[in-house]
Parts: structure tokens; sequence; C-alpha cells
């Protein structure tokens, strides 16, 4: 009964225990937790994203049903989370977006990759980019607009948004995912 999701979830589990337990024993310091991390985030995941995006047959439709039904959800997590967070521990509005955010993003770069596709396989992946990447273009701009005005309150709305572009544009998910979108509609192979 429980077998197959063991074989997807145990292994994933396993390799985060690996590391919890090499920081807590001082194996890893975290100047190695962040060169990881950066590695990760800065290069790894980009560059599969620039792979896999340069190399499949992306949908001809964009699917809104299932960006909506993402979205949607999504949406009434950061709205429960503002709102949780301003009635019962009646914080500013910068830590009630902060943590409507944590709740509302989930972990789908570290642990969301491995686990769909060990369990549903090649086919999983255009639909998973899909939401990875317009996350980031939602999400990110979304959060930053809000905590700017939650922390500034009177700043300028041109100087937010330029620094959330800036935001944008610098970060390398967002280069990955849209390089690699560019490469399969110009049809440039990346490699063999």
């Amino acid at each position: 009964m429980f077998g197959p999701v063991v074989d997807i979830i145990l292994p994933i589990f396993g390799l985060l225990m690996v590391g919890y337990t090499s920081t807590s024993f001082g194996w890893f310091d975290q100047s190695a937790v962040r060169g990881l991390t950066r590695y990760v985030f800065d290069f790894a995941v980009p560059m599969l994203l620039l792979r896999t995006l340069a190399t499949t047959n992306l949908p001809d439709v964009i699917p809104w049903d299932y960006l909506a039904s993402y979205y949607l959800g999504t949406l009434i997590v950061l709205l429960t989370g503002i709102w949780s967070t301003r009635l019962f521990w009646k914080r500013t509005f910068s830590q009630q977006v902060i943590n409507a955010f944590s709740g509302s993003f989930s972990n789908t770069v570290l642990l969301g990759i491995p686990i769909i596709l060990l369990a549903f396989g090649e086919e999983a992946v255009v639909p998973l980019f899909i939401i990875i990447g317009t996350h980031g273009l939602i999400m990110v701009p979304l959060f930053t607009i809000m905590l700017e005005m939650g922390k500034s309150g009177k700043g300028r709305l041109i100087t937010i948004i330029a620094r959330t572009l800036y935001g944008l544009i610098s970060n390398p998910l967002i280069i990955g995912l849209l390089s690699g979108l560019a490469c399969n509609y110009f049809e440039i192979s990346l490699w063999n």
C-alpha cells in the first residue's frame, strides 16, 4: 500500500537527513552550505531549466485552467496568511507579507522536481516547469512590490517597480527559464 510513496519520498528525505546530519556534526560548515545553495540555485537549476525547456516540445496553447487552479490555491493561501498574521499576531504589513509568502511559496525546486519526476516521469516536466517559471514571474514581483510598499509605505511606485524588474532580470532561475524558452522558440540547438 505504501510502496510507491515510500520509494519516491524516502530517497529525497534520506538525502535531506544526510545534509542535516552533516551540518549538525560540523562536517559541512555554513560557508559550504552557502556555496552548495548558490551552486544549486544560481547554476544547476537554471541550467536544468535551460536544457529542459530548450529541448522539450512545448504546448501550443497556454494551459489557462491548469495555471488558474494552481494560482487560485496560491492566492487563497497568500491572503489567508496576511489575514491570520494581522488578526492573531498583530504584525506590521511587511511581516504579514513575509509570513504569507512563506506559506504560499511551495518548495517546488528542491523537493518538487525530484518527487514529481520520480512519481510521474518525463511527461510531468513541461507542466512542472510551467509552474516553476510562471511562479517566479508572477509571485516574485508581487512579493517584492508588497514588501517594498510595507517597508516604505510612501515610496515612489516607479522606484518599487524598477527594483522589482531588476530583481527579476537578474534572477538566475528566470534567466535560465527565458533562455530555454528562447532557444526552443528559435530552434537553437545547444548540445546533442
